[in-house]
């Protein structure tokens, strides 16, 4: 059986609307997430100047100690509740 190029093809009202589909939306959807990690890493490292900038007793009220200052501000949301 010999398949025609328009029969491999999918048709419009098989895919799903809206679908992000080629690789100019790839694209797009990689500067995304490497703009959200940049932003992510961006915002880790003021938390960490701000942890470094604050005392020992502003760190106590906060129930970290100044070693620790680093792992939690580099640590996910998730991460950071006790």
């Amino acid at each position: 059986m010999r398949v025609s190029p328009a029969d491999a093809m999918p048709s419009e009202s098989t895919s799903t609307p809206g679908a992000a589909v080629g690789p100019f939306t790839r694209v797009v959807a990689w500067c995304r997430r490497c703009t959200g990690a940049w932003r992510a890493a961006r915002r880790r490292a003021a938390d960490r100047r701000l942890m470094q900038a604050m005392n020992a007793h502003e760190l106590r009220d906060l129930g970290i100690g100044r070693g620790e200052a680093r792992h939690w501000a580099d640590a996910p949301p998730v991460e950071r509740r006790r």
